[in-house]
């Protein structure tokens, strides 16, 4: 598997610690959750990460773009604390993303829903690491795979 590490080269590490791999050469039917599910979990368990199985929960574009660029621009231990402008977290997402064709993937998160668009509402996690928090989004396509990490520790 042909990996390229996107966080350190876009100063994400700067920023919060984790990192936003993409896994290349991959033959995925993006019609098969299991299959998919099957991919994220091996992942997981290359940096010894829990593998959620069937608890990986599946979002639509928008919500990616939303969620995704919130995890940029907000610290997802103190959810009010700006990391990053809105324009460089637009910015990042956009470079992390542009080998992908997003209209054909499939999105996936272990948190029940984005703490940055839910009205102030209680959000739950799968945690994957042995962090405090962590937070994954894994985007899907045909012949790759991007996943972003983000873990706090208080």
């Amino acid at each position: 598997m042909n990996n390229i590490d996107l966080y350190n080269k876009l100063g994400l590490n700067r920023f919060f610690q984790g990192f936003s791999i993409i896994y290349n050469d991959l033959e995925i039917q993006l019609e098969s959750r299991p299959e998919i599910i099957q991919q994220i979990d091996n992942i997981c368990l290359t940096h010894n990460f829990i593998p959620l199985k069937e608890e990986w929960k599946e979002l639509n574009l928008r919500e990616t773009e939303d969620f995704f660029q919130s995890s940029l621009r907000f610290n997802i231990g103190f959810k009010n604390h700006e990391n990053m402008s809105k324009e460089k977290a637009q910015s990042s997402y956009l470079e992390l993303t542009n080998s992908l064709n997003l209209k054909k993937c499939r999105f996936f998160t272990n948190w029940y829903n984005n703490p940055w668009t839910n009205n102030n509402q209680s959000t739950g996690i799968n945690t994957i690491s042995e962090a405090t928090l962590d937070l994954a989004i894994i985007i899907v396509d045909a012949d790759k795979l991007l996943f972003h990490f983000i873990s706090f520790e208080d």
